[in-house]
C-alpha cells in the first residue's frame, strides 16, 4: 500500500518532468537575417537600379525557401530591401552592389544589417 502511495506521487513528477523537456526541446526561434538600406553617389543623390546581391553560406529562408543567393534593385529613392528567416542569429553575409558607370562594392556582416551606401563612380583614364 505504501509502495503505491509513493509511485501514486513520483510517476506523475516525472511524467511532467518528461513532458516539459520534450516541449522544450521542440521549442524553435526563427531570426531576422537580411540587409536593407540606401545606396548614394558621392554627392549624396540616391542610386537607381543599383543590382544588390545578398549572398551567404548558411541558408536563410523566404517564407520555407532556402536561400543562399538573392538579388534586388534599389528604387528612385536608392532603396533596398532583403528580408529572410534563419535558424541562426548571427549568419554572415556579403552584400555587393554593381551600377554600371561605378565601382563595384563589397560589405560583410552577420544576422541582419542596415547600411547606408556611397558607390564611387569609375574613373576612366
Amino acid at each position: 500500500m505504501r509502495r503505491n502511495k509513493i509511485l501514486a506521487i513520483v510517476l506523475p513528477v516525472i511524467l511532467i518532468g518528461v513532458a516539459a523537456y520534450v516541449l522544450l526541446s521542440l521549442t524553435h526561434v526563427d531570426y531576422a537575417a537580411g540587409v536593407n538600406g540606401r545606396v548614394t553617389d558621392s554627392q549624396g543623390k540616391p542610386l537607381e537600379s543599383v543590382r544588390v546581391t545578398f549572398r551567404t553560406a548558411k541558408p536563410v529562408y523566404k517564407a520555407i525557401t532556402p536561400v543562399r543567393e538573392a538579388t534586388a534593385t534599389t528604387d528612385s529613392l536608392g532603396r533596398f530591401g532583403l528580408g529572410f528567416l534563419s535558424e541562426d542569429g548571427e549568419v554572415p553575409y556579403t552584400v555587393e552592389f554593381q551600377k554600371s558607370g561605378y565601382q563595384t562594392l563589397t560589405l560583410s556582416g552577420a544576422g541582419s544589417g542596415s547600411h547606408h551606401v556611397i558607390m564611387q563612380a569609375n574613373l576612366k583614364p
